[in-house]
């Protein structure tokens, strides 16, 4: 009886701690989000041919709730037979956050049913070049169980008991190809990192918010495969960092 009531009384404390720290309604939705990855195949479905979609079969969160987060309207709206459609596009710009030319970009698309709740979020192919869709799938697999950090509003991953991704890693070049030159080169430890700068086209942007804009997408490649190996920016507001090396089989 002890044994099943231990993972309640954890769970009503985590809640109760979470909403002690982060007040309001869409920090509780979040943390239902949160919730149903323990279950992802009941909650959520994955599509990926050119772009990937994660598909979510319970809505939880408001349209509203990336406004109050991001502190960034999309790019563009539009309403299409009851479903609402947000793109937020990021094109790549210079040192000088001048857009590049020939233009280069990438789109994350959220999709909002009659009741403005978010069912489905779609990301385009470039970033697929980044993040191959295993490996993006994996780590939003793993926000199952993740350690919660209440001050810092943080979810760390715990991808030990991942199945092992046995797709090769896009190489430097590859990477090259699609994006362009980077705006910085610096030599780390594992290798390389190279640094790629975007720029959110948002027609309002809530004041002292500006540079939430901006994102300066990191990327590490090996030294002596050149192969990806990490991966971290901030999108609209969201980080994401991911370590590629925990995720593939050795």
């Amino acid at each position: 009886m002890g044994r099943r009531l231990l993972p309640l009384t954890f769970r009503t404390l985590l809640v109760a701690v979470l909403l002690s720290s982060l007040t309001g309604c869409v920090w509780w939705r979040l943390y239902q989000v949160y919730d149903q990855m323990a279950a992802f195949d009941t909650h959520f479905s994955v599509q990926h041919d050119k772009s990937f979609t994660l598909l979510f079969k319970d809505p939880v969160v408001y349209s509203e709730d990336f406004v109050f987060l991001a502190k960034l309207q999309p790019t563009h709206k539009a309403v299409y037979r009851g479903v609402h459609r947000w793109d937020y596009f990021f094109q790549k710009v210079d040192q000088h956050n001048q857009p590049v030319n020939p233009a280069i970009g990438f789109t994350w698309s959220l999709f909002f049913n009659t009741e403005n709740r978010l069912e489905a979020a779609e990301l385009s192919p470039i970033f697929l070049k980044i993040v191959p869709p295993a490996f993006l799938e994996a780590s939003i697999r793993s926000i199952a169980g993740a350690a919660i950090n209440a001050t810092e509003r943080q979810l760390k991953a715990d991808v030990s008991k991942l199945a092992k991704i046995t797709v090769p890693l896009p190489t430097k070049n590859s990477i090259l190809a699609v994006l362009g030159a980077p705006i910085g080169r610096e030599k780390v430890s594992a290798g390389e990192l190279l640094s790629f700068r975007f720029l959110l086209v948002s027609p309002d942007i809530e004041p002292g918010y500006e540079s939430r804009a901006i994102s300066t997408v990191k990327l590490t490649f090996d030294a002596k495969t050149e192969r990806l190996i990490k991966m971290s920016g901030r999108y609209a507001g969201l980080k994401i960092a991911i370590n590629y090396q925990n995720l593939i089989a050795l």
